[in-house]
């Protein structure tokens, strides 16, 4: 099924802002927002008891990331087995999904960025129903992507699947590799992705009983230059694609 183990859903608008939010001792901290809506491309599983139960391919939903403006805001820093890939997680920073009915939020954001990260067997498959292209595994890309994990979510160790809670993934990937040359963290990015995605999963009792995805588009979208919020803040454009996320 495509999007179960996709680093990469179809977003309408994407747009990051830095805002100032209020701090738990009082002051104003400033946290990196990303906000995103978009249409259903394929629900892999729906065994009608999730908060999602009944979406369809078309369906409309939206969604926002908040996450930390720095690495040293990081809990941890995590490179991933293969080396082309950072993590950088921030835990404590809400997320949310939403399909105007029902809103499923998250407690734990990773940003990560990836230089020159080799596409699987499926995620190669999965760009290619994207694309229409035709790459083959370990083709090399770069990506930026956050994910979005409940406080309970857990996944299996071995066959890395979701067995409890929930996740968002949202996932920006060029085909350009040139685009990066390094994984530094990128609270804001550049342009140059060619496509992106979310996947979000639900799961109960070690089974997962609801997951789905899309196709974001890279448009731009009209952003101030700046925008003041609670005294301060930058408007930025972003645009999406990739990783799996753990705690």
């Amino acid at each position: 099924m495509l999007s179960q183990s996709f680093r990469f859903i179809r977003a309408i608008a994407v747009t990051i802002i830095l805002l100032a939010a209020s701090a738990s001792a009082g002051a104003a901290t400033t946290v990196a927002l990303l906000t995103y809506t978009f249409d259903i491309l394929g629900v892999s599983v729906d065994d009608g008891t999730s908060m999602f139960a009944g979406t369809s391919v078309g369906d409309s939903f939206n969604g926002s990331f908040t996450y930390g403006l720095s690495a040293s805001e990081a809990d941890f820093i995590a490179p991933s087995p293969s080396g082309t890939e950072t993590v950088y997680a921030f835990q404590g920073y809400q997320s949310t999904l939403s399909n105007g009915a029902a809103t499923l939020t998250t407690q734990d954001s990773f940003a990560f960025t990836g230089d020159d990260s080799e596409l699987t067997s499926e995620e190669a498959d999965f760009v290619n129903f994207l694309l229409g292209t035709t790459l083959v595994p370990g083709t090399a890309v770069d990506l930026w992507g956050v994910t979005a994990n409940t406080s309970d979510a857990a996944r299996d160790p071995i066959l890395d699947t979701l067995i409890e809670g929930a996740t968002i993934r949202f996932v920006l990937l060029s085909l350009n590799t040139s685009l990066f040359n390094n994984q530094d963290f990128r609270p804001a990015l550049p342009s140059g992705f060619d496509v992106g995605a979310v996947v979000f999963e639900i799961a109960s009792g070690g089974t997962t009983t609801f997951s789905a995805f899309g196709r974001i588009d890279l448009v731009p979208i009209p952003v101030p230059a700046a925008v003041w919020l609670m005294g301060s803040a930058l408007g930025l454009l972003a645009m999406f694609r990739r990783k799996v996320g753990q705690k």
